[in-house]
C-alpha cells in the first residue's frame, strides 16, 4: 500500500482550471497563479502524507489490530482497505492538523479534503468527514457542488455518515437555505446511493436541534420520495430521520406515520413509534419477558 499523494484534486486547489496551454491573460498574473498553486499543492501534499503516516502509526501501535478485511469491509460497506484506526484517534489527528494550520485559506483546506476524499483507505474518507466537522468557517461557505463530488465517491453507511451525521448545523444550513433546499432535493433523486442517503442524514443533527418547518418539510419530502427503496442504506436512513424529527416535532411525525405508514419500511415505522412512545429506538425487555 502506497503511503503518498494519489494526485486527486491536485489541480482544483485554486478553482482555476488549466491543461498546460496558455488560455490568455497577463503572463505575470498566470505565473503568479501557477506559483500559488504549486505552493498549495506542496504544503497540502506534505500534510496528506503526514496524516496517512499518523493513521498508519496509530494502528501499528496495537499489534493485535489486524481487522478481518472481508468482515469489516462488508460491515462498513466500503470497498477500501480498513486499517482499524478508531474514530477517537482520527479525531485527535484532525485536531492536530487544524491546530497546526490556523492561517490556511479555503483553497488549502479544499485541496487537502479533495485528497482525503480520494484516498485509498477507509480512514482517508473518514478523516475527510471528521476534519470537515472541525472546520466551522469553511462549512459556512462550503461549495455544495464540491460537497456533492465528495459524497459521490463515498461507499457504505460509515463513510457517508462520517461526513453527514454531525458536520453541518441547523444554523449553517438555514443561513443558505436557498442553496441547500435544491441541493438536498437533487441528491435525493441521484443515482449513487451514497447521495440518496446523504440527502437525509445531512439533516439528522439539524432536525434534533430545531423545529424549523423548512427542515422538517424537506426531510419528510425526501423520506417520502425514497420510501419505496429496499436498500438498507436508505431504509435505515429513513428510520434515523424520522426518529430525529420525533425529538423536536413529535406531533408532525405521528401525523406523518398515520398517513404514510403503509408505504414506509416496516422497521422504520416500528422504530419511530417506539421512539415516540419511549424515547428509545427499541423497547427494553422486562426481567420476566422471554428472549425472542
Amino acid at each position: 500500500m502506497e503511503n503518498g499523494i494519489d494526485g486527486a484534486g491536485a489541480n482544483s486547489a485554486t478553482g482555476v482550471g488549466y491543461d498546460g496551454e496558455n488560455d490568455g491573460g497577463n503572463d505575470e498574473e498566470n505565473d503568479a497563479i501557477f506559483s500559488e498553486r504549486e505552493l498549495i499543492d506542496g504544503e497540502v501534499g506534505l500534510w496528506y502524507r503526514e496524516i496517512s503516516g499518523l493513521v498508519k502509526a496509530t494502528t501499528e501501535k496495537d499489534l493485535e489490530k489486524d481487522p478481518d478485511q472481508a468482515f469489516i469491509r462488508k460491515y462498513l460497506g466500503t470497498p477500501r482497505q480498513v486499517l482499524g484506526c478508531t474514530n477517537d484517534a482520527l479525531r485527535q489527528i484532525a485536531r492536530e492538523v487544524v491546530r497546526a494550520n490556523p492561517e490556511w485559506s479555503d483553497d488549502e483546506w479544499y485541496a487537502l479534503l479533495d485528497r482525503l476524499y480520494a484516498g485509498s483507505w477507509y480512514e482517508h474518507r473518514a478523516m475527510g468527514g471528521i476534519l470537515l466537522g472541525r472546520l466551522a468557517p469553511l462549512r459556512k461557505r462550503v461549495e455544495l457542488a464540491r460537497l456533492r463530488n465528495w459524497l459521490t465517491g463515498l461507499h457504505g453507511w460509515a463513510e457517508v455518515d462520517n461526513t453527514c451525521q454531525s458536520s453541518f448545523t441547523e444554523v449553517e444550513i438555514l443561513a443558505r437555505w436557498d442553496e441547500w433546499a435544491p441541493f438536498l432535493a437533487e441528491i435525493n433523486g441521484a443515482e449513487p446511493v451514497s447521495l440518496r442517503r446523504a440527502s437525509m442524514v445531512l439533516l439528522v443533527s439539524a432536525l434534533r436541534s430545531t423545529a424549523d418547518q423548512r427542515l422538517s418539510d424537506r426531510a419528510l419530502a425526501n423520506v417520502t420520495a425514497r420510501s419505496h427503496e429496499k436498500d438498507g442504506m436508505i431504509t435505515k436512513a429513513i428510520s434515523w430521520v424520522l426518529r430525529s424529527l420525533a425529538l423536536s416535532q413529535p406531533e408532525i411525525v405521528r401525523c406523518y406515520l398515520d398517513e404514510h405508514a403503509g408505504q414506509l419500511p416496516a422497521a422504520a415505522v416500528r422504530e419511530t413509534r417506539v421512539k415516540l412512545e419511549t424515547g428509545r429506538k427499541t423497547k427494553r425487555k422486562t426481567k420476566d419477558e422471554p428472549s425472542a
